[in-house]
């Protein structure tokens, strides 16, 4: 009986996939992969490593992890989420098989451990990521989406997943221009329509801190002291610095939108991905490319 299927979504991850598949195969029983077209050899890696691959142009985030439950064909009692750049501790690995074997609970939660300029820093998130297969969807969100599992008693593991996030700030700020881009949209249809609050108080927080009497000052000492990456040294420094600016970035481009009532294209892409002719083969890639037709 399959126990563990894990299911990642990608976009040019060239640079981590192999190295994540590495991490989880010893735990997996299945492994998924939908990518968003790539340009880069993100497709040959996972394929290469044994992983099922399907392509779709990308939509948002809440879409594509809704739509890859739905299309890949899941065995496994369990599922679990996994990004690219995120690995796995043995702890965490050894505890995530010990209790889906007991099969007492419905769905896990973990700990997440940011990594910046290549260093762990103090900054940890608690994330459901692993639930009984079939019992689970994602929030439309059109980034920060998170999984919505109905029914079942959940529990929180031990043990770290590490959050290795782009492989250089280079990389590291080109992500943050999309995702800037898509929380600021995320942001201007929000107070659009304030009957949509989905996520609870910390989202409610999140879209309405921009009111606040300097804010950027509080969210700068909210992530250096709050967050304790004071003790970082110089990584956790720039790491609580950047993120501020994010914050101001997301504002900035929600007031663009606000002033002249665009939104903008988020799936538009210097770079062109390609179907891969291995994929294209696949009756199930087959089947979703004539959906995509009609």
């Amino acid at each position: 009986m399959k126990i563990l299927a894990i299911v990642m979504i990608t976009y040019n991850e060239e640079f981590h996939i192999g190295d994540c598949i590495d991490n989880i195969r010893d735990i997996a029983d299945e492994i998924f992969v939908l990518d968003s077209l790539s340009s880069d050899k993100t497709v040959e890696i996972a394929l290469s490593k044994g992983a099922t691959v399907l392509q779709r142009p990308f939509t948002n985030f809440g879409d594509q992890w809704n739509f890859a439950l739905k299309a890949f064909p899941i065995e496994s009692k369990y599922t679990m989420k996994i990004d690219p750049d995120e690995r796995l501790s043995d702890e965490l690995k050894k505890n995530i098989i010990e209790e889906i074997n007991k099969g007492e609970f419905y769905s896990f939660s973990l700990y997440r451990r940011l990594w910046f300029m290549a260093r762990p820093i103090n900054v940890k998130q608690k994330i459901l990521r692993v639930w009984k297969t079939g019992s689970c969807h994602f929030c439309d969100n059109i980034v920060n989406e998170f999984p919505i599992v109905e029914g079942g008693k959940h529990k929180l593991l031990t043990g770290y997943m590490e959050h290795l996030d782009s492989s250089d700030l280079f990389k590291w700020n080109e992500k943050q221009n999309r995702y800037t881009t898509m929380e600021a949209i995320q942001l201007y249809k929000y107070k659009k329509n304030k009957s949509n609050r989905a996520g609870g108080l910390k989202e409610f927080i999140k879209y309405n801190i921009y009111g606040m009497p300097f804010c950027f000052t509080f969210l700068h000492l909210y992530h250096l002291i709050g967050k304790r990456t004071i003790f970082n040294g110089k990584e956790g420094r720039a790491w609580a610095r950047l993120r501020t600016e994010i914050y101001r970035m997301r504002y900035y481009k929600y007031l663009e939108m606000k002033n002249t009532k665009q939104i903008p294209n988020i799936n538009s892409r210097k770079e062109k991905g390609i179907y891969n002719e291995e994929v294209l083969k696949q009756p199930l890639q087959q089947a979703i490319m004539l959906d995509n037709e009609q």
